[in-house]
């Protein structure tokens, strides 16, 4: 592999995670800036609850973790019976 193709190799598989928070989301990008995913914050938060660190990267492909008040209304919503429940 010549090295122009592995920087483009790594900047594809390099992941830049973005969390906003108004519309409850994350944007996934690749190192080129380009979205690679977009995911609903409250389902991966609950995902990352249930999860070890390991299992999530294996998962998803990054590690991220929740502001802790995306964590706390995930867990209210599990109490109170929430589609988002851990």
């Amino acid at each position: 592999m010549d090295p122009a193709d592995f920087d483009r190799h790594m900047k594809l598989a390099e992941r830049k995670v973005t969390f906003f928070p108004n519309i409850r989301i994350i944007v996934v990008r690749d190192g080129y800036g380009e979205t690679v995913r977009v995911i609903d914050a409250m389902r991966l938060a609950a995902a990352w609850l249930t999860m070890s660190n390991d299992d999530f990267f294996v998962r998803y492909g990054f590690n991220w973790v929740p502001p802790t008040e995306l964590q706390d209304e995930v867990r209210r919503n599990a109490v109170r019976g929430g589609r988002y429940g851990t």
